[in-house]
């Protein structure tokens, strides 16, 4: 199961969603931005292979965050920019890690 609704007995199963719900674990893709369809790999490889550093990198190349509509597109019906903060955190920590030949490129 997806979602539900108790008061008015609405359950949406997975094979009801059109688009995938990137917090679910076999989510493919992996939307972060749902007002502009931008996944995870889209963000991770703008750190990784367009050299994007931050928000403002990542908005300019993949064009994450533009419309706004995050309240109701979004499943969590809030902005998506705290999760890729998280993504640009976490990305470039790997970067530098393989930057600096402590782990492969995979």
């Amino acid at each position: 199961m997806s979602y539900f609704n108790k008061e008015e007995d609405i359950i949406l199963r997975k094979e009801d969603i059109k688009t995938p719900i990137w917090f679910k674990e076999d989510a493919d893709p992996k939307y972060i931005c749902y007002c502009n369809k931008v996944t995870e790999s889209q963000i991770t490889d703008a750190i990784m292979n367009e050299d994007a550093k931050n928000m403002k990198d990542i908005i300019r190349i993949t064009g994450a965050m533009l419309n706004g509509e995050c309240e109701t597109k979004n499943p969590l019906g809030k902005c998506c920019g705290p999760v890729i903060q998280e993504i640009i955190k976490k990305t470039l920590k790997n970067k530098s890690k393989i930057d600096n030949g402590y782990i492969d490129k995979k």
